[in-house]
């Protein structure tokens, strides 16, 4: 440590910050701390005594963690969050002074907004939250021209919407609540025309509209020249906005292990570098270097200042100023640095996943690499395959460090990383250099920068086609769910264990041998933790929180699985893609064995159809009797996509101890019933237990059952239909099913107040316990074939 000061401050600092979680040390403390270490200090400094350097030595660590600790407190105080139980709130109005505007979307722009005050249905609050607000309107003209005059300084009025983040909601779900907390701000607000937000005063926060007014003019330009998938890239790679790439380009990236490049990082930063060394290259080598720090400081704050791009640009700095000392930076002393300074500003930069793996990737580089570079170095081979051998090393070093947090928050392995890398990084690197040139000759030659532009048009098509090869999911990637923390910890611990090791033998057979122990050591160790939420021998039923719709997940005992209903689809968002396949990763499962549609409301089969695009799902049941066109446009996707499947009449599917049987009301003469008394049901049974699912069975839909399959629809289990709509669930109909528990899926404060009090007020006098997704988000029942039980999941 004696060659890395600044090391040892930033652990004990970052063990601060993340003490803070546990215990906040009072202010007063502190500061007497720091005086009894002065104390210390001057006494110690008049003294030879080793016992005295000693206590320094730990008192003056104590102060660091206390100082990171306080830092965290301070950062955390001054926060005011509306509380928990505020999910959404209609008629909601603040006041506030704008802090930054993002860069505009197609249908809509957002700005992040200091409240100073509230009312909310008519009562006022002197509430100090800090909120993202969305501003919508129908007119994109008014929208437009409101967002030319919105700049942050301005003080503002809003009404419309409040709505919290949406929380953990189901295992393995990302906790966006909780991001937003972390970043300090306490909810979102949709604001649903112009005319609810009104401009109170023209003042400005003179930076940040300087820089506002550089990013909308950019942004202006990379639209007008550029295609909208190469405009879409570039304003993520040159103004750090990603909003206009698509969900899915993003998951190719993310198999193809190449998503760090959309992140605007220490790689663009080292491009931006090199341009600005190379435009300044007639200078002398004093003005060639401060132009070049301005450069890189204009092009931080251009960005807003991610910790990723802080990182890099004060790395960048410190080698830049020792060239003119005539002192080699120490790249470990830099980072510290780096991450330090970041985190006095913002203590909450350490949850951050783009600050864990900005610093793990470089930190991973610096140690690992020069090891690879001296082996790749002595090779007597071609110069050209060395170069490749040595881009090859820093990408594996990069993923050496990654890794743990690559899993954690994406759950996979890469298995195309390393090719892939070898052709994107370049290509990123020729797409931002043409980026820059066009952006040069926007306003000298709108000609020349159109011609610059449809070049990049065709690098961008050939990037997008070589990482959606790359990132194909038939073969890109190994899954590996449920990776946590601990493991991550293990990991790391493991990996320092086995490098300090190695360090006293010079055998590559012993060393071979401490790495494989160590390996194998990680995998016996790292399931400690692991907590299944399905295993063999069990039926596992998840009532899967999809918000207003529905969707089960079961996995039958002898590991088949079963999906029933999935959601809805709209435009841009579907719970299939966002919430199901992501639950299906955390649980281990590829394919779905056996999927059903109960009916075509969008809320059930919507979500069906990216899990059929995604080819996740093995074969489709679907009800009979639907010749609607949702249901004709839902059989042409299953022929495109090759996917096996059935229409239902009665249905029945044995699977060693459990059974499945499908009921499908025929409809023949019955052309009056509505889509959602064309539910066909579902039953599964294991041993003496048995689940009723029913779409959205209404009181004629009910009444058909009743007359045609009254013996059938026991249960003990009851799905209750249409979300608990009074429209269903008569008292006749539960005499017949006499459930011991009831399931009911319905979105948090739905505009149709489901489920109805009198529905549940109906399954407590029979006797039925009722669980419900708007309360409690996922919930998971097990059955041994005796017993039914609750799982809580979180």
């Amino acid at each position: 440590m004696k060659d890395y000061p600044f090391i040892r401050f930033a652990i004990l600092f970052i063990s601060g910050i993340v003490l803070q979680y546990f215990i906040q040390i009072n202010i007063e403390y502190f500061i007497a701390g720091w005086a009894v270490t002065l104390i210390f200090f001057l006494i110690a400094k008049k003294s030879n005594r080793k016992s005295l350097a000693i206590i320094l030595g730990i008192l003056s660590s104590l102060c660091i963690i206390s100082a990171g600790n306080i830092t965290a407190e301070l950062g955390k105080s001054s926060t005011f969050y509306l509380t928990e139980n505020f999910y959404k709130q209609k008629n909601f109005t603040t006041w506030g002074i704008i802090k930054d505007v993002e860069l505009p979307r197609k249908d809509s722009y957002s700005f992040t907004l200091i409240a100073d005050s509230l009312n909310i249905e008519g009562k006022s609050y002197s509430w100090t939250p800090t909120l993202i607000v969305k501003v919508k309107d129908d007119s994109q003209k008014k929208l437009s021209k409101q967002y030319n005059l919105i700049y942050p300084g301005n003080k503002v009025r809003a009404s419309g919407v409040y709505i919290k983040g949406r929380e953990e909601r189901n295992p393995g779900e990302f906790d966006y609540n909780q991001y937003l907390r972390r970043q300090g701000i306490s909810g979102m607000m949709n604001v649903y025309d112009v005319d609810s937000l009104k401009i109170s005063n023209d003042n400005r926060f003179i930076l940040s509209s300087f820089f506002h007014s550089i990013r909308k003019s950019i942004d202006k330009a990379l639209k007008q020249f550029h295609s909208a998938e190469t405009y879409g890239l570039l304003k993520g790679l040159l103004l750090a906005d990603r909003g206009d790439i698509d969900y899915e380009t993003k998951t190719y990236f993310i198999n193809s292990g190449v998503v760090h490049v959309l992140a605007v990082s220490g790689l663009h930063v080292g491009f931006i570098a090199v341009i600005f060394y190379f435009l300044f290259g007639r200078f002398n080598i004093y003005l060639r270097i401060y132009f070049t720090i301005a450069g890189l400081l204009f092009f931080m704050f251009l960005t807003g200042v991610p910790a990723s791009v802080f990182r890099a640009t004060v790395m960048a700095i410190i080698i830049l100023l020792g060239q003119l000392t005539e002192r080699t930076a120490n790249i470990y002393n830099s980072l510290a640095i780096a991450a330090v300074i970041l985190l006095i500003i913002d203590p909450t930069e350490l949850f951050n996943p783009g600050f864990q793996l900005s610093f793990s990737a470089v930190l991973s580089i610096a140690f690992f690499y020069p090891i690879f570079s001296s082996r790749v170095n002595v090779l007597r081979i071609n110069k050209s395959f060395k170069y490749i051998l040595l881009f090859v090393a820093v990408s594996f070093s990069a993923q050496i460090g990654t890794l743990p947090f690559t899993l954690m928050y994406f759950g996979k392995i890469s298995l195309t990383s390393l090719s892939a890398n070898l052709v994107v990084i370049p290509l990123i690197g020729i797409i931002v250099g043409i980026g820059i040139i066009a952006l040069l000759f926007a306003s000298i030659s709108p000609y020349i920068a159109s011609v610059y532009a449809a070049v990049n048009n065709i690098a961008v098509w050939l990037l997008f086609a070589i990482t959606k090869f790359a990132g194909n999911p038939d073969f890109s990637f190994i899954r590996i769910p449920d990776f946590s923390f601990y493991d991550a910890l293990l990991f790391y611990s493991l990996l320092i264990a086995s490098i300090v090791m190695t360090k006293y033998t010079e055998k590559i057979i012993i060393k071979s041998f401490i790495f494989c122990s160590a390996l194998l050591l990680f995998f016996t160790a790292s399931s400690y933790d692991d907590k299944k939420l399905i295993a063999p021998g069990e039926l596992t039923v998840i009532m899967v929180d999809v918000g207003q719709g529905d969707s089960f997940l079961l996995s039958l005992p002898n590991g088949k699985t079963l999906l029933i209903d999935a959601g809805d689809a709209v435009k841009n968002y579907s719970t299939g893609e966002r919430v199901i396949s992501p639950l299906m990763d955390k649980l281990g499962i590829n394919k779905i064995d056996y999927a059903f549609v109960s009916h075509f409301d969008n809320d059930h089969y919507g979500g069906m159809v990216s899990l059929i695009n995604q080819k996740r799902i093995k074969k489709i049941f679907i009800p009979a009797a639907d010749t609607s066109s949702k249901a004709i446009r839902f059989i042409n996707s299953l022929y495109r996509n090759k996917i096996d499947f059935q229409k239902c009449g009665k249905v029945s599917i044995k699977e060693d101890a459990a059974a499945v049987y499908v009921i499908s009301n025929d409809a023949k003469g019955k052309q009056h019933y509505s889509s959602n008394n064309m539910s066909m049901i579902v039953k599964v049974i294991y041993g003496k237990n048995s689940f009723l699912f029913t779409g959205d069975l209404e009181r004629g839909g009910e009444s058909y059952f009743l007359q045609n399959a009254k013996l059938f629809l026991d249960a003990d289990v009851l799905k209750v239909a249409h979300h608990g709509s009074r429209t269903g669930t008569t008292n006749d109909f539960l005499s017949a099913v006499t459930p011991r528990f009831s399931l009911i899926s319905a979105g948090i404060k739905n505009k149709f107040n489901h489920p109805a009090k009198d529905i549940l007020a109906r399954l407590s006098q029979h006797k039925s316990l009722s669980f419900r997704t708007d309360k409690r988000g996922a919930v998971i029942l097990k059955s041994n074939g005796e017993n039914i039980t609750v799982v809580n999941w979180k």
